[in-house]
Order: structure tokens, then sequence, then C-alpha cells
């Protein structure tokens, strides 16, 4: 299947069969031409002869495509779990830095290999253009930014419940001695009450001011409703947490084939000769 993708996607750069044989060893294929034309993936273990294929990838009909005697529609490709490409290695900038011939020879096969890959994660992801790679790393980044901020919106109210608990736990715990403590008249009955128990009377007064800041003017949840808000929380909060990772992992692999498909396509050297061009 993946063969199949290639083919399809070389074919239109192609104006011979010569063409094609080059362009798929530029992928890192290899092709042994003879009675039966097979041909190696980067990855495969073994050949694949065309023949083999489906319908429309023969070498004869590969010929009738090139010449434009057979008018042919590739089928879209079922969904599969594409294997993700790494980043391409900067074969220069590693060499300046003091890499072997050994390790160039290494890194140029295995760029070769991400190339593949990338075409095929590319084509996989429904992508026609680099344009279109780039909206959809767009949108990857919005789904992932999105699902982090329920995440911590949840986080953020769990933290509000604790701190509810904590000084509900405190006032309900101490709340006779602090009632007292303001029930007094006698300024310096109530002193000396206050130093008597200001470890307890402290604490009430962080609470009260607490309840008052957010909101609470009458009777104060109870700390079991409290639990159970927070447990719920915690199960919608475990339920988007899968969410976030897919799609920070799916952000992650649409900006290695991005960068990948740029250095592939030249990208930064067009958008310079055409600024050139302008000027």
């Amino acid at each position: 299947e993946q063969l199949v993708f290639v083919i399809d996607s070389v074919l239109p750069k192609c104006k011979t069969w010569e063409d094609f044989i080059a362009e798929l060893k530029s992928l890192g294929c290899e092709v042994k031409q003879g009675a039966h034309i097979a041909v190696k993936m980067p990855d495969a273990k073994r050949f694949a002869r065309l023949s083999s294929l489906p319908d429309g990838y023969d070498e004869k009909s590969i010929r009738a495509r090139l010449s434009g005697t057979m008018k042919f529609e590739p089928k879209p490709l079922r969904e599969t779990n594409a294997k993700v490409p790494k980043l391409l290695i900067d074969i220069q900038e590693k060499m300046a830095e003091g890499k072997g011939e050994g390790y160039r020879q290494w890194a140029s096969v295995h760029n070769v290999k991400q190339m593949a890959k990338t075409l095929i994660y590319v084509k996989e992801s429904g992508v026609d253009s680099y344009e279109e790679l780039e909206q959809k790393c767009r949108d990857a980044c919005d789904e992932m930014m999105s699902v982090n901020e329920k995440i911590k919106a949840i986080e953020i109210e769990q933290q509000r419940i604790n701190e509810l608990q904590k000084h509900i736990g405190v006032y309900g715990k101490n709340r006779t001695v602090y009632n007292k403590y303001r029930s007094l008249k006698n300024p310096k009955d109530k002193q000396v009450y206050y130093e008597a128990n200001r470890a307890v009377i402290e604490p009430c007064k962080v609470a009260v001011k607490y309840f008052d800041a957010q909101g609470y003017k009458g009777k104060l949840p109870s700390i079991n409703s409290l639990k159970e808000e927070w447990a719920e929380l915690e199960k919608e909060r475990r339920k988007a947490y899968p969410a976030y990772k897919a799609a920070n992992q799916k952000f992650k692999d649409l900006c290695v084939a991005k960068s990948n498909l740029y250095d592939m396509l030249d990208i930064g050297k067009k958008h310079q000769q055409s600024r050139g061009r302008g000027r």
C-alpha cells in the first residue's frame, strides 16, 4: 500500500520510464529491472513485484499512464497507522561539528528514509499541499491548547475546592472560640481573650475573609458535598488528559512532517529567490 502511494506521488513529476525509476531511487527505494520489475521500500525487508500490485500499477499500466494513453484515478488510502517520520538531519551542520564520513553516509540514508516516511504520513493525514499541512499544524495546536485550557480550568476549580475545604475545616473546628471572641463587648476582655486564643482566632479570621471573598454569605457547603464535587471534576480531568496527550502528539508529529517537507521542497530557498525577484 505504501509502494502504491509512492508510485502515485512520483508519476505526475515523470515524463518517461527512466524518470520514474530515478524518482523511486531518489526516495530511497531499490529497483530491480528484469523480466519482473521489483521495488523495495526504504524500510521493507523484501522486494515487491509491480505485477503483484493492484490493477494500474504493473509495468505496462505505469508506462501507459506515463504516455497518457491510460486514464487512471488513484484510490484513496485506507486508514492506517503510518510510522511518524523523525526530523531530517542537517548533515552539513553535523559535519562542521567534526562528524566523520561514516556519519555522513548514515545520515544520508537516514534522511532518505525519513523523506519517504514523511510523504506517506502526509498522504495518510489527508494533506495535498504544504499550505494545507501548515493549516493542519495550526488546527492541531488549537485543539491541543483547547484541551489544555479545559484541564487547567478543572485543576483551578479543584484547587478552589481544596482551599474552601481547608477553611471550612478550620472554621468548623474553632468557631465556638471565634464566636465567643466576637461576642465580647469589653475591649479589655476581648484583648485578653484574643491573646489567650490567638492561634485559634487568627485562622478563623482568615477563613471568614476567604468566605466573604468567595461570596459565601449564608450557610457554607458541607465537606461531603465538596468532596463529591471534587471527585466529579477529577473524572472530567482524567477523561480529558488522554485527549490532551493525543492532541499534543498529533501536533508534534505534524510539526516534524512540516519541517521535513519544508526542507524537501526547498521552501526557504524558493522564498528567498522570490524576494530577490521582487526587488
